[in-house]
């Protein structure tokens, strides 16, 4: 179903009528316009006033389909049709689509439109295809023109519009004779009787053994033998033609039988012959859609091939038949038969014309439009007396014997000419056209009333026939008789030196050279008789031969005596052969020559002196034979006088030698003429048979043995340095060689070795090892302080600082234990810390001095030691601590200083955790002391770790240094001083008064109180010894420093 582009197909019913109106008025509009056009070119179409042809000159007017004695002027083809009128304009009208009507255009016309014929071209013949036409002129040209999308055009293009008529590409030299157009594809009879095809070969119709689709170039139908052909018909996909010798042949489709060679294959490239009955023959043929058909010798016709339609005319079944059978024609005999695609027609002798086959479009012609099958001849209506008809799809076109045209058949493009379309006609209808006279050949020319195709001389009493007067026929001429030109009443003898052996000749032959004809009328020359000959043609006697030559009877030229023979006189038929000993070389000889030496003649008739074999000579002339060669010699070419001595390098041990023997692999020969070879000595060698001289081992080889075609190759290990070598030498240690064939060794490189000699590779030094030169036969061990951690090293690594390596042949470098360091690279032992530092860490390349208030007292410390209490060490890097001093004291260890002891406190030893307390009637005024003082008389104390003594209070004393209580007066005696070492004795009793002293007293209690107890009120500083001096406390944090108060 078709649509507009854009609208979709589910439009509303109102808009899809809208749409068909307006397309109908479209087409409406358009009808109109072709009319129109129509009309104008039936104006524009010149009205010739020309006087008609007479036709009564034409013996018998006419032409069958594809016939080389007559040309076809009117076609028809699938929609349209052309004639050629008598004045040799071309006409064309239906279809025109592609341009086949040959107006330059694509527009169909229901009247005939002028055809552009190239111009100093005479068309003779036309015929139409589906899509295109073809011509044949005047000048044996052909030219199509239309659709060409198959190749139709035959000049090897295959455009599909073709406005202008081209010209098929025949081979060169090669013009038409006739022309046959089918479907798709065309053919022709050309004036050398061969066929040529183009165009669609798909099912090869075009003849053509390539398998191609497409034939844009005439190819050539090979036939069987000699055989040519004299008629042809193309139809859809498939050719036929009729041969000289009655047979007939088709090829391409052979779907529905239609190749009538009695075979079921479905197609055929190549000619197949048709199943014509034996005796008879076929003149004329024509092939349709499906089916093709022939007219006989006796005027009946045969089809064969598809029957769906009754087209084959035999009354049957419907059925296809792939070999020819009779249309039922009772006692009728045609003159012509064409085939359309369901249908085929034929004229009749007495001048109907019947058709059969399918009639749906009426194109069997009877008029009954009812009946749309015939399968048998039904006659076309109106009693036309047609002479030529045409017919290739469902519709037919012929000419009357006054040369006016009608058509019948399917007429929807205007095909039939009557000015109207799309109708079918059931009857002929005249072409509507007011100069309506076809161009007609002449079917009986030489008026015997006989039809050329029937006619064994259809042009009468040509040369190499006379006319006969007692039987008034045309005769062929009689052996040994021709004439030269057209209806002699007598025919001539040939001529002395002349004959001819066959009738129906226009003229004699020569005799031929080694013949003679001597008298007149001959049917065959006379050879020359042995020892005779004639080098020319046409004489009437021979020659005698020549010596060294002869001859045997019909020569041409005398025959040279063969090599071997010769022939010392004249006129001979035959030659003498040479005697034993002798030998004639060269042909034509007139004697024979002796043997030279070298070669001999044991038979009769040599031609060359045979050879002194191979292994044989021959000294003298003449021989009759020769002698074998003896030891030491030989013969390889033949024909020798002597024997050549053997070759050096070569023996020979047997007679009769045709060669020397080459001496062996490992043997040799200096000398010529020798029985055997000798052996090769060690070192030497021979590699080539038919060795002159034995040759040294090359360097890098040896052979140890005698007699040997090679030389070892030196093995790998081994080498060999000199020439002739008779043994190899090992690779020392420290070198090798990996390779054969060597001339040296390789020193070990660096980072290898080699320990044993002989070795064909060298050994990776291991890990721990290196080598640093070339040639080690070990590798060196790594050094105390250094390493080798991968194979083949060139050198060893220095342990980093920080560590070491103390022996051989390491892989790895130990760190330096705790306690000791490395101070460099490449050490080969760690250093223990010395006294005063240490090192707690391993792989240390250095020690750390103790710090203050510690000591490393000796060698290889891991850590330092705290110095003991009673001991301090103000200083780094020290190796012990010091005492303290007397006076001091280091309570605990690790202590940088010591401390002083406090006031009220003494040491007198060095070295001590504390300080003593000053002893009772002792005292330590001052921090620091090493000693306590002792309280003097009048002085005491009675408490320890006291920085000052008391006064002896009043009426006491004190009478020793370092007493630690003070005595009081005895009974008389008094001390009214304070601080006293006596008493005094009182004196009589005191005046003063009680009270006052006593108020003096208790004063003084209190003062001394308050001194002994300044500054305890806090209690002793912490970490201080009882007794001690107080002493001020760090600020608290955050608290303000009194400046000190400068001095």
């Amino acid at each position: 179903m078709t649509h507009l582009i854009g609208f979709p197909l589910s439009m509303t019913e109102q808009y899809r009528r809208t749409i068909l109106s307006l397309s109908l008025a479209l087409l409406m509009l358009g009808m109109s316009a072709a009319f129109a056009l129509d009309a104008g070119e039936s104006a524009s179409l010149p009205e010739e006033q020309i006087t008609r042809e007479n036709h009564s000159p034409l013996h018998e007017p006419g032409a069958p389909l594809g016939s080389v004695y007559t040309n076809l002027t009117i076609t028809q083809g699938y929609n349209h049709a052309c004639m050629i009128l008598e004045n040799q304009s071309l006409i064309c009208w239906g279809g025109g689509g592609n341009g086949r009507l040959g107006d330059g255009s694509s527009t169909n016309s229901l009247i005939p439109v002028y055809s552009n014929v190239p111009a100093n071209e005479t068309p003779v013949e036309i015929g139409a295809g589906w899509w295109h036409t073809c011509g044949l002129m005047e000048s044996g040209k052909i030219y199509c023109w239309g659709g060409g999308v198959f190749g139709q055009m035959g000049d090897g293009t295959s455009a599909d519009n073709n406005y202008e008529m081209r010209q098929v590409s025949l081979p060169f030299g090669r013009t038409g004779k006739t022309i046959a157009v089918g479907e798709h594809h065309a053919c022709t009879i050309a004036d050398n009787d061969e066929v040529y095809c183009w165009g669609n070969n798909e099912e090869g119709a075009v003849g053509a053994s390539g398998y191609q689709d497409t034939e844009a170039t005439p190819v050539h139908v090979d036939l069987p033998g000699n055989l040519y052909a004299i008629s042809i018909g193309a139809g859809n996909e498939h050719t036929c033609v009729a041969v000289n010798n009655g047979r007939a042949y088709c090829w391409g489709d052979n779907y529905y039988g239609q190749l009538g060679a009695s075979t079921t294959d479905w197609n055929s490239y190549t000619p197949l012959i048709v199943q014509i009955p034996g005796n008879r023959d076929v003149v004329s043929i024509a092939a349709g859609g499906f089916h093709s058909c022939a007219v006989l010798d006796n005027g009946k016709v045969m089809c064969w091939g598809a029957d769906n339609w009754g087209q084959l005319g035999d009354g049957g079944a419907n059925e296809n038949v792939n070999y020819p059978v009779y249309v039922s024609m009772g006692s009728n005999t045609a003159r012509a038969i064409v085939t359309g695609w369901h249908t085929s027609c034929m004229i009749l002798d007495y001048g109907d014309t019947q058709c059969w086959g399918r009639n749906s479009d009426g194109q069997v012609g009877s008029g009954d439009d009812g009946i749309t099958e015939y399968t048998t001849p039904s006659t076309v209506a109106g009693s036309h007396d047609f002479v030529s008809i045409s017919m290739i799809d469902e519709g037919a076109c012929a000419i009357t014997s006054d040369a006016e045209v009608y058509c019948w058949g399917d007429n929807w493009y205007g095909q039939a000419g009557n000015a109207q379309s799309q109708t079918q006609e059931y009857i002929p209808v005249e072409l509507d056209y007011s100069n309506n006279h076809a161009s007609l050949n002449d079917r009986d020319p030489d008026a015997d009333g006989i039809l050329t195709i029937f006619d064994p001389s259809p042009y009468g009493c040509i040369a190499g026939t006379w006319v006969n007067i007692s039987t008034g026929d045309c005769a062929a001429t009689d052996p040994g008789y021709y004439t030269d030109q057209a209806q002699l009443t007598y025919q001539i003898p040939c001529a002395n030196g002349t004959y001819q052996p066959a009738s129906g000749r226009t003229s004699c032959l020569l005799a031929p050279a080694g013949y003679y004809v001597d008298y007149e009328a001959a049917v065959e020359a006379t050879p020359c008789p042995a020892g005779e000959y004639q080098p020319t043609e046409g004489q009437t006697s021979c020659l005698e031969t020549i010596v060294g030559h002869y001859t045997t009877g019909g020569d041409a030229n005398p025959i040279p005596c063969a090599p071997g023979s010769y022939q010392p006189a004249s006129g001979q038929s035959e030659c003498i052969l040479a005697d034993i000993g002798y030998h004639v070389a060269s042909s034509g000889s007139t004697t024979q020559s002796l043997c030279a030496p070298g070669g001999y003649s044991a038979g009769n008739g040599t031609v060359d002196c045979t050879l002194a074999e191979l292994g044989r000579f021959v000294a003298g002339t003449g021989a009759t034979g020769s002698d074998s060669c003896g030891l030491g010699t030989y013969a390889d070419v033949e024909g020798l006088v002597a024997c050549k001595d053997a070759d050096t390098g070569h023996y020979v041990d047997t007679e009769g030698a045709s060669e020397p023997t080459p001496c062996p692999t490992g043997q040799y020969q200096a000398t010529t003429g020798q029985t055997e070879c000798m052996d090769t000595e060690a070192g030497h060698y021979t590699s080539d048979e038919g060795s002159v001289n034995q040759r040294e081992c090359d360097r890098g080889s040896f052979q140890s043995s005698t007699g040997a075609s090679s030389c070892d190759a030196a093995e790998v290990g081994y080498f060999v340095d000199e020439m002739a070598a008779s043994e190899q030498t090992p690779c020392t240690a420290g070198s090798y060689q990996n390779e054969p064939s060597s001339t040296y060794c390789k020193y070990a490189s660096e980072g290898h070795h080699v320990p044993d000699s002989g070795s064909s590779s060298q050994t990776r030094c291991s890990v721990g090892t290196f080598s640093d030169t070339t040639g080690l036969v070990e590798c060196h061990q790594a050094s105390p302080g250094y390493t080798v951690i991968v194979e083949a090293s060139t050198s060893q690594d220095a342990c980093e600082i920080g560590t070491y390596q103390s022996d051989f042949g390491q892989t790895h470098c130990d760190d330096a234990d705790m306690g000791h360091y490395v101070p460099a690279e490449g050490a080969g032992a760690q250093t223990p810390c010395s006294m005063g530092t240490y090192q707690s860490r391993t792989g240390q390349s250095s020690c750390i001095d103790a710090e203050p208030g510690y000591f490393s007292g000796q060698e290889g410390m891991t850590n330092p030691d705290f110095c003991a209490a009673g001991t301090y060490q103000p200083n780094s890097g020290q190796s012990a601590c010091l005492e303290a001093d007397t006076g001091h004291y280091v309570e605990l260890s690790g202590k940088t200083e010591q401390i002083p002891c406090k006031q009220g406190n003494y040491q007198p030893n060095s070295g001590q955790t504390s300080c003593l307390e000053a002893d009772a009637g002792h005292i330590v005024p001052d921090s620091g002391a090493s000693a306590q003082t002792p309280c003097e008389p009048g002085t005491y104390q009675d408490r320890t770790g006291e920085i000052t003594c008391r006064l002896a209070a009043k009426n006491n004393y004190v009478d020793e240094a370092g007493s630690d209580s003070q005595k009081k007066c005895a009974t008389g005696y008094s001390q009214p001083e304070r601080g006293q070492s006596e008493c005094l004795k009182d004196a009589a009793e005191s005046s003063l008064p009680i009270v006052p002293i006593a108020g003096a007293v208790v004063v003084a209690a209190a003062v001394g109180f308050f001194m002994m107890n300044r500054g305890k009120s806090g209690g002793p500083p912490k970490g201080g010894a009882p007794g001690g001096n107080m002493r001020r406390g760090p600020p608290q944090k955050g608290a303000k420093r009194r400046k000190k108060r400068p001095e």
